[in-house]
């Protein structure tokens, strides 16, 4: 999808897609893979 298009076509593409795949993000699930981030951070420390 979007290999034919124009760059202008593509970014307004870019765009949706992307607002479509981070609307079904939590901010819960955001938090707690930073939270996991850092455990793992302070562990290798």
């Amino acid at each position: 999808e979007g290999y034919a298009a124009s760059f202008a076509d593509g970014l307004t593409l870019e765009g949706r897609l992307s607002s479509a795949a981070n609307s079904a993000v939590r901010p819960e699930e955001v938090e707690a893979r930073r939270m996991a981030v850092q455990a793992r951070g302070r562990g290798q420390a």
